[in-house]
């Protein structure tokens, strides 16, 4: 029997997938007034109050940082290049905006819980497939036979494809699973920043994400059973 195994889960998610968050929060301004973010309309003016941010924690080459508000959406893009650790900076030559953007975030682990859940696995039984068959003057070769690569190239053999009900060493299968998760989320922190008109951010956002669950380790608790 052949189980579908668990491979690093928790370090493929947090390495290579799943970067982008969704966060809400507040926005601050220091004198209470509306943040003129962009030219670009309503959406390019921010009222203190409800904010909601997306963001990527690790691009491979740009990524957009969104800000929805009352007013509208507006969006532009953060070149991996202005990324450090969790945090980068985007200066406003690069955005084009009225305002540097200094971003930072924490990832906060919550807990833990297990799940008993029901996994792919492979097992040698019964099933239907499509298969290919080479079909030669004298002989059929099935895919999975030793004459099927021997003969492939010869002259005047041809491939056809039907779909067979016979014994398989891989029928699909399924099996219960004991999966561990952890849990986290984000808090994010946005400063807009002005150098040459304050010292001090001209406004600040604080949010988080909803939280999410990553598999850490997954126990086997049943044999593979065909059919899934």
């Amino acid at each position: 029997m052949k189980s579908l195994t668990l491979s690093m889960l928790i370090t493929l998610a947090l390495t290579t997938g799943c970067t982008r968050q969704y966060t809400t929060g507040e926005l601050t301004t220091h004198d209470g007034a509306p943040l003129r973010l962009s030219a670009e309309g309503g959406a390019g003016l921010i009222h203190p109050g409800t904010l909601h941010v997306s963001f990527a924690t690790a691009p491979l080459f740009s990524a957009d940082l969104t800000l929805g508000h009352a007013n509208g959406t507006l969006e532009t893009s953060v070149p991996a290049s202005a990324y450090q650790g969790g945090s980068f900076f985007l200066s406003r030559s690069d955005s084009g905006l009225t305002c540097d953007i200094r971003a930072s975030w924490t990832q906060s682990y919550l807990g833990s819980y297990e799940k008993s859940e029901q996994a792919r696995c492979e097992t040698p039984g019964i099933c239907s497939r499509s298969v290919s068959r080479l079909e030669c003057p004298n002989k059929t070769y099935s895919q999975y036979s030793e004459g099927y690569k021997k003969h492939e190239d010869d002259e005047g053999c041809e491939y056809e494809n039907e779909w067979v009900t016979e014994y398989f060493p891989d029928c699909p299968g399924s099996q219960w699973v004991m999966n561990t998760y952890q849990t986290y989320l984000y808090a994010l922190k946005l400063e807009f920043l002005m150098p040459q008109r304050s010292p001090l951010p001209l406004a600040e956002y604080n949010g988080e994400s909803g939280r999410f669950s990553y598999v850490v380790r997954q126990r086997v608790e049943s044999a593979c059973s065909a059919g899934w």
